[in-house]
């Protein structure tokens, strides 16, 4: 009989250190899971600011297609000209060569 009582007090005694183990093991989940949930809003929070940011500068930086489609036109158009009239240019120096 002696030994039963033994036997179950060595039993409760575990018990009650596992079960301490097991508290422990929670809190410490809990406190790390509240610490990701903490780092994934900062994180959340960084990447729109970041991306608001990039929207502004698009907005204000950059053109977008349909605004420059017509000045890329002219400006081809331009330099086309520009160098036909060179390229004529020098055609015409070397057919009207003096002395010919």
């Amino acid at each position: 009989m002696n030994n039963e009582n033994d036997f179950l007090g060595r039993l409760d005694e575990r018990t009650k250190s596992i079960q301490l183990i097991l508290e422990r093991l929670e809190s410490d989940l809990r406190s790390s899971s509240d610490n990701i949930n903490k780092k994934i809003d900062f994180s959340e929070q960084r990447m729109t600011k970041k991306i608001d940011e990039l929207e502004a500068d698009l907005k204000e930086n950059y053109v977008r297609k349909d605004h420059f489609t017509p000045i890329q036109k002219i400006v081809y158009g331009l330099v086309g000209l520009t160098l036909t009239s060179v390229a004529g240019a020098l055609i015409a120096t070397v057919v009207n060569k003096p002395g010919n």
